[in-house]
């Protein structure tokens, strides 16, 4: 019998938006995993910090600061990782952009900003690792999506959009990419304590209303994100690809 392998040893990971939040538990467990990894951001002091941090558990780790919403930047940082680690064998897409609007306030600026982050970034970084991994025979695609990109919510309809594109991106690159061997899956959070989310959380009235449709009594939290993409990330889960998993704590249960 072949029991679950749930080691990244040897491993190449890119995570985007690595440096805080969800994306730097996730680039935490993968090294703590046996994972080199690569975390890309906008500011370079804290992915220095998180770099840090995966170094003096032995792994690799490099970084790159631009913006996601740059193709080329993207596409440079590919293939720079490629040259000087050698593969890519999993990509995170986590980087994101949120605006919290009414609809009849959005505008177009602040639609193209979460859109260009969310989903048109999140794409042409996947298609260039893709390419990576195609030429290898194989990889792991891991995409965060959103509640909100399953489920209605209000004020929210930009970011619900780049989400539930990301979701229905999953679903059609697992079955194009499936005979090329690269998985691609998407983890769906809920309310999550991030600094992002910070509004959200201080607001009474809407943590009193997450709480209480969560049949787990509390929020996320970014390792329970991270054990997720450590999971779908190893040969554990060889044979999932196209599935969007809700870190939720059960709130999708709920009729």
């Amino acid at each position: 019998m072949r029991f679950p392998d749930f080691s990244l040893s040897d491993r190449v990971a890119i995570v985007t938006g690595g440096s805080r939040g969800i994306g730097r538990a996730i680039a935490l467990a993968m090294a703590h995993a046996g994972a080199d990894v690569v975390i890309t951001g906008r500011e370079e002091g804290p992915l220095r910090e998180t770099a840090a941090e995966i170094q003096a558990m032995g792994r690799r780790a490099l970084t790159f600061a631009y913006d996601v919403r740059d193709i080329a930047a993207s596409a440079a940082m590919v293939e720079e990782v490629a040259k000087a680690l050698g593969r890519i064998d999993i990509l995170v897409n986590n980087a994101g952009a949120v605006i919290l609007a009414p609809a009849a306030e959005v505008t177009p600026e602040s639609w193209d900003a979460v859109l260009g982050t969310n989903l048109r970034g999140t794409f042409f970084i996947t298609q260039a690792a893709g390419r990576v991994m195609q030429a290898q025979g194989r990889g792991k695609v891991i995409s965060i999506g959103s509640m909100m990109g399953i489920g209605g919510y209000p004020d929210r309809v930009g970011y619900g959009a780049s989400k539930g594109g990301v979701v229905q991106m999953t679903r059609m690159l697992a079955v194009e990419w499936a005979p090329l061997g690269i998985n691609v899956n998407c983890i769906c959070p809920q309310l999550t304590r991030t600094r992002a989310a910070a509004n959200l959380v201080a607001n009474p009235a809407l943590l009193e209303d997450a709480l209480r449709k969560t049949p787990m009594g509390r929020l996320g939290e970014p390792e329970d994100i991270a054990g997720a993409a450590v999971f779908l990330a190893s040969a554990a889960a060889d044979f999932i690809t196209g599935q969007v998993l809700a870190v939720d704590g059960g709130r999708s249960a709920v009729i």
